[in-house]
């Protein structure tokens, strides 16, 4: 399977969308988004979201509404970067909210993983507030909450 995924970029969207079909069928009401480019006649990835319902559950009742947001490259034939976004528990621990893994990091993919990350939460009147080691990405946060 290694090598097949290696060697044809179009299997991997295939194994993508079969991963999320189990992760809908395991853990209901979890949200997934899975992108694809389908402009050469097959599917090529292109973004993929997820937010397990257990984790968004605990973020919601339990956690204060601190958001630290990153991202880091991704290595392999493949590429792409992964975007988290997380947030501590009572322990101050790590509290993984949701990831994105996407084509690279641009305006749209931070734009499209913070929208969709903070639409799974039904919490319009929350008061926010996010972490980033880097200025742009609160650009993008001005974006989604409509302030600039």
């Amino acid at each position: 399977m290694k090598s097949e995924l290696k060697d044809n970029y179009g299997i991997k969207a295939r194994y993508i969308q079969r991963y999320g079909n189990e992760v809908l069928k395991s853990n209901t009401g979890s949200i997934l988004k899975i992108q694809v480019d389908r402009n050469l006649g097959y599917p090529i990835f292109k973004r993929f979201f997820i937010c397990f319902a257990s984790m968004r559950d605990g973020f919601v009742n339990g956690f204060m509404p601190f958001i630290g947001v990153d991202g880091c490259f991704l290595k392999g034939p493949f590429g792409g970067q992964l975007l988290t976004a997380i947030s501590l528990d009572n322990s101050s621990g790590v509290f993984p909210i949701a990831m994105t893994i996407v084509e690279l990091e641009c305006t749209k993919s931070w734009t499209t993983h913070l929208e969709t990350m903070i639409g799974s939460h039904n919490s319009d009147n929350i008061p926010w507030t996010f972490m980033s080691d880097r200025q742009k990405i609160a650009l993008f946060l001005f974006r989604v909450f409509n302030v600039l």
